[in-house]
């Protein structure tokens, strides 16, 4: 999601003018391949994600919350006049990121789509080029990077991880006995990862259910595997008694 959304805002996110060359890939880049500013990762990508809604703003440019409008259709070929024409029966999921400023709809009145200060329109396109429009629903409300650390730390907790690695993953210091005297082996970072492993395969297969292909590379790819009929069975060592953790979560 978090490429798509960049698409629907007129200036880029602010972000770390240096581009990330580590050897590591990444989910969340910049259109210039840099890290995001903590300010502004919650506000363009986070918020609207989890809540299915751009933030509320104050001061003076204050605006209400306003919906995640996205254009689901899939366009032809660009003409050499004119709009390009929308594919019959085809549909972009999760869509596109539009920036028109956008009410909600109100339950039980009628919708008139808005006009003016920046909005195009939208009614008097022709069928056969006028964008197909949606809005995303809440993933969680109110979801933060931060609780992802707690969901993190709840699964290191259900796998029963030695203490010595969960306090070396989450980036913790432990000055107690234990702490000082307790060491990681390969061993706990071996079974720990195919723990993570079959959490992740399980997460990937929950996706495909929902729609076989994502705006993100790294995750699209994985969907590929389904889309392409070659995924094949989890073969580790991890314990029954966690492999059946694992897969009920």
């Amino acid at each position: 999601m978090g490429d798509v959304l960049l698409a629907s805002e007129k200036q880029p996110p602010a972000a770390d003018n240096r581009e990330c060359r580590g050897s590591y890939r990444y989910l969340f880049l910049s259109p210039e391949g840099a890290h995001y500013q903590r300010g502004n990762f919650g506000g363009r990508v986070m918020r609207p994600a989890a809540d299915g809604q751009w933030p509320a703003r104050t001061g003076a440019s204050a605006r209400p919350a306003r919906p995640v409008l996205v254009d689901t259709a899939v366009y032809g070929a660009a003409p050499a006049r004119g709009r390009r024409q929308v594919v019959e029966g085809e549909m972009m999921w999760p869509g596109r990121p539009v920036s028109w400023p956008w009410p909600r709809a109100v339950a039980g009145e009628p919708f008139v789509p808005p006009t003016g200060r920046g909005r195009p329109d939208w009614l008097s396109w022709p069928d056969g080029e006028r964008p197909h429009l949606a809005s995303w629903l809440p993933v969680l409300p109110g979801l933060t990077p931060h609780g992802l650390r707690h969901g993190h730390q709840t699964w290191l907790d259900d796998a029963r991880t030695h203490k010595a690695l969960t306090v070396e993953r989450m980036g913790h210091e432990d000055r107690s006995m234990s702490g000082i005297y307790g060491h990681v082996t390969d061993g706990m970072r071996e079974e720990l990862t195919a723990y993570l492993q079959v959490l992740w395969e399980s997460a990937v297969a929950a996706r495909f259910t929902i729609h076989p292909h994502s705006s993100i590379p790294i995750l699209d790819a994985e969907l590929a595997k389904w889309r392409e009929g070659n995924v094949s069975m989890i073969v580790s060592q991890i314990s029954p008694q966690a492999r059946k953790r694992a897969a009920s979560q």
